[in-house]
């Protein structure tokens, strides 16, 4: 009962300036990360690490899978790109 209460109330508390400040960030790295339009190298590593994202080359690939690749080789690395996705996925945890 004490639980679902400091539960409850903690979910009504008004948020505070920093954690708006964190949404806004949040949802800046994440405008970023769709539109595959990082500022620079520092903004996306930090980004990554502030909010774990993946990283924006994934969108960008799926993006030329559907309207066509630029060239060969942006096939050629979104191809090694998905490939070494799946790999770490095949080696990625099960929770249960």
């Amino acid at each position: 009962m004490i639980r679902t209460l400091a539960c409850l109330l903690l979910t009504t508390l008004p948020a505070t300036a920093d954690d708006a400040a964190w949404e806004a960030r949040r949802a800046q790295c994440v405008g970023w990360m769709m539109a595959g339009a990082y500022p620079s190298g520092l903004a996306e590593t930090s980004c990554q690490s502030d909010f774990a994202l993946p990283s924006a080359f994934l969108f960008a690939c799926a993006r030329a899978q559907r309207t066509g690749f630029a060239s060969e080789t942006q096939r050629a690395a979104c191809t090694l790109f998905f490939a070494e996705a799946a790999r770490d996925a095949e080696r990625g945890y099960v929770l249960r």
